[in-house]
């Protein structure tokens, strides 16, 4: 990842969980951030799970993408999103 996605088709989706596409590609482009792939409640097993912090929401953020057409989901983190973030991410500079 590391990269903005295309929200031209999901961003007025994302907007009922508050979020809009540039919280969203902000949690994608954090250099901290966290990819599972596959996500944990993949049910096809293709899509990645991005746990990424977005300075314009002051919160971290979960991002659902589906790499091969790029379907995108984000909505505010969960608590265990929120530690699996905190756990993984690197210390400090």
């Amino acid at each position: 990842m590391g990269r903005s996605a295309d929200w031209t088709f999901r961003g007025d989706y994302i907007a009922k969980h508050a979020m809009t596409p540039l919280i969203a590609n902000e949690a994608l482009e954090d250099p901290d951030r966290l990819v599972l792939d596959p996500g944990p409640s993949s049910l096809s097993g293709r899509t990645l799970r991005v746990v990424g912090w977005s300075p314009t929401a002051g919160r971290i953020i979960t991002v659902i993408v589906l790499p091969a057409d790029e379907t995108v989901n984000a909505w505010p983190s969960s608590t265990t999103d929120q530690r699996r973030y905190e756990q993984e991410a690197p210390d400090g500079d």
